[in-house]
């Protein structure tokens, strides 16, 4: 240990950074070098899931002036349901010390987020907090936001507007959260990644909050939203406003959706397709797990997919209800993958690969040649023969192997 102390302090920080917490405390013993060097990286990041600990922490860092100065991000996953005077002094006496946060995790609590309420953290770069009356004049102190999430709070007893004063964030690049709180900190920053919740509660208009940004200048990249309803202006807006993103994502949450609804969603979609040139990456998704997959789903999707394909050249992915993630090669052929982890709806969409492009004389001679890739050249020529001669697709027999999926088929006499 006494060589060790006599390292040079870049060596000895190099060393702490990789050791294990219960390790750095035996370090801090050696001396007071070592002992400099090893809180650092004991209190870089601090994570407190109960009150007890935090209370011990947040004393630490209240009566010593090294554990303050290391803190460079710190997660808060408990709620205080019933928020005593003396843990709020001391929680908020601890966080004012905090000068060197750089990133902040409080959204569980709104209750812990008041008492941030006129905090300001200078160096703070990335936080996740609670939608609340205080966000906005939180984010008002910390104006250098790299990320930031803004979760929604479960409590109806709440009201909020549905739009709030800009508040500019030049800097944000990754943002989460509520369309009202979108709609006031995207525009003119650097935000390429986003993610909306849209809530039915506030009636935002998708084209108020798409056009703020649109106008702005700021380039939306990859924009995921999610909802509880399926409305077809959503995706009108986006390729209105914001035509050059390159990855769309709509994520239905409800527990009750009509497949009328979703039909009509579908409908819709053609147009805006056509203007969103730039799309490479397309998702439509719903919560509610479905059911058993059928071919006809598969064949409803695979002539979405196919007319998309010719509407917006660039796309090559498409993620739908199915659960299905249809991709798309080189040659233009769009073929399923399994988007969940489903071992049989994995069987379900080879099985339907292959018998539709054995099938079909419609398809490219493309679709044949990606086949022969999968399934090798002798089996999708025994195949098409089979057909020839039969009329229809032989029954398969697949099955998962550690080396992937086994194929194997009975041809009558007539074929073999």
């Amino acid at each position: 240990m006494a060589g060790f102390s006599r390292l040079p302090v870049e060596l000895i920080d190099a060393i702490a950074s990789s050791v294990a917490r219960k390790d750095l405390l035996s370090l801090c013993r050696s001396n007071h070098k070592v002992n400099s060097v090893c809180i650092r990286w004991i209190y870089h990041l601090v994570v407190l899931e109960s009150r007890a600990p935090a209370i011990a922490c947040f004393n630490t860092i209240i009566s010593n002036i090294y554990p303050a100065r290391s803190v460079r991000e710190l997660i808060l996953r408990f709620h205080s349901d019933l928020m005593l005077k003396a843990f709020a002094r001391v929680m908020r006496a601890a966080l004012e010390k905090l000068t060197a946060l750089d990133a902040l995790e409080i959204s569980t609590s709104a209750e812990l987020f008041v008492l941030l309420s006129g905090l300001c953290f200078p160096r703070l770069r990335q936080c996740a907090i609670p939608f609340s009356v205080d966000t906005m004049s939180f984010l008002q102190l910390h104006l250098k936001l790299v990320q930031l999430s803004v979760d929604p709070v479960p409590d109806d007893s709440l009201q909020f507007p549905a739009t709030f004063d800009p508040v500019q964030l030049p800097d944000l690049q990754i943002f989460r959260g509520p369309e009202s709180v979108a709609h006031a900190v995207i525009p003119g920053s650097r935000t390429s990644h986003t993610i909306i919740f849209w809530d039915p509660r506030l009636q935002t208009d998708a084209a108020t909050v798409f056009e703020a940004i649109g106008v702005s200048g700021t380039r939306l990249c990859k924009v995921n939203n999610v909802v509880v309803a399926w409305n077809p202006m959503l995706v009108t807006a986006a390729a209105r406003y914001i035509p050059n993103v390159s990855s769309l994502s709509i994520r239905n949450v409800s527990a009750f959706q009509a497949p009328a609804e979703l039909e009509a969603f579908f409908s819709c979609m053609d147009e805006p397709m056509k203007v969103l040139s730039a799309l490479t990456s397309i998702s439509v998704v719903q919560e509610i797990t479905p059911g058993t997959l059928e071919a006809e789903d598969l064949d409803w999707e695979f002539q979405t997919v196919r007319r998309w394909g010719d509407i917006s050249p660039n796309l090559q992915c498409c993620i739908l209800p199915s659960e299905t993630k249809w991709m798309r090669s080189p040659s233009n052929v769009w073929y399923p993958r399994n988007h969940s982890d489903n071992a049989a709806d994995m069987l379900t969409r080879f099985r339907w690969f292959i018998e539709t492009v054995i099938g079909s004389t419609a398809l490219p001679p493309a679709y044949s040649a990606v086949l022969e890739m999968i399934s090798g050249k002798e089996m999708v020529d025994a195949l098409k023969r089979a057909f020839e001669q039969e009329g229809a697709v032989p029954e398969l027999h697949l099955a998962h192997i550690p080396a992937g999926i086994s194929m194997t088929f009975i041809p009558s006499p007539s074929t073999s």
